[in-house]
């Protein structure tokens, strides 16, 4: 975020002196419920410089460069795809579809203190939540970037595929 990015550095090399193995640096996630908006410029290259000399044989860092990018960019899947590869299981047990649908009791799947995952991803229930969401249109996301943007991202193009993408 914004606010901290002065702080990574350090926090890199506190990491790295307690015996860390590696440092993963990636933006905030804005939930489209939240109050928060970050403006994102991400980290600039002195930072990335400073942070790879860190680096050795005992400990690496990640930069998530490609997620700050998809940040930015438009959102032209024509649906969540994703969500059928992935979920959530809450504290409570609550096995949910996406974080968008935490606290939202019409949204989840089962609870695993009442039922076996597979008993919850065979159920019709799940079926038919699937299809509620379908129905959704993304409403729920807005331009929510989530960590399955990239497999929608790429799952969109096998189902809709583009001129020469066979080569793919």
């Amino acid at each position: 975020m914004p606010e901290n990015i002065d702080e990574i550095e350090i926090l890199a090399k506190w990491c790295k002196n307690v015996g860390l193995d590696n440092f993963q640096v990636k933006p905030a996630y804005n939930h489209p419920s939240s109050s928060y908006h970050p403006e994102y410029n991400f980290i600039h290259q002195e930072l990335e410089e400073n942070l790879k000399k860190l680096e050795d044989d005992k400990f690496t860092i990640v930069i998530r460069a490609k997620s700050a990018e998809r940040i930015l960019q438009e959102k032209k899947y024509r649906e969540c795809h994703a969500f059928h590869f992935y979920i959530n299981i809450d504290a409570k047990g609550n096995v949910v579809p996406c974080n968008i649908f935490f606290n939202n009791l019409e949204y989840v799947f089962g609870n695993l203190y009442d039922n076996t995952f597979k008993e919850i991803w065979s159920s019709q229930k799940r079926l038919d939540i699937i299809q509620k969401i379908k129905k959704l249109n993304f409403c729920q996301c807005k331009d929510y970037r989530c960590r399955l943007d990239v497999l929608n991202r790429y799952l969109d193009r096998i189902k809709y595929p583009e001129i020469n993408d066979e080569f793919i």
